[in-house]
């Protein structure tokens, strides 16, 4: 009988081992703890679990895509820096033109990463 998934599961399990008052008891029982805001059914906190584990995913989904997004256009943003460099062109001037930092600039000079 725990393993019911619905009602009708529930009258089928149990109408094989209760007496039809006994039956009767224990629908009625089961049909008011189901309005019974606190308590949950086995088979409706399976649905609710599964619900909000789809919603992690796909907001982990969407957090993990931002923030990638996000990395690649910094590094993007790096490498054309890094060109510009190259090309002789102001730290200043770069920094306005792809609104890195001067200092993040000036940090991968240092490094060597030109």
């Amino acid at each position: 009988m725990l393993t019911a998934r619905s009602f009708s599961e529930l009258y089928e399990f149990s109408k094989e081992i209760l007496n039809e008052e006994e039956l009767k008891k224990l629908m009625e029982a089961s049909i008011n703890m189901s309005k019974d805001g606190f308590v949950i059914h086995a088979w409706q906190k399976e649905k609710i679990d599964a619900l909000v584990k789809y919603n992690e995913i796909e907001n982990a989904k969407k957090e993990g895509k931002a923030e990638g997004i996000a990395e690649g256009i910094k590094e993007n943003k790096i490498e054309i820096a890094q060109n510009m460099l190259k090309k002789k062109m102001s730290i200043k001037d770069i920094s306005e033109i792809t609104g890195l930092t001067e200092q993040d600039i000036q940090s991968f000079t240092q490094n060597g990463n030109v």
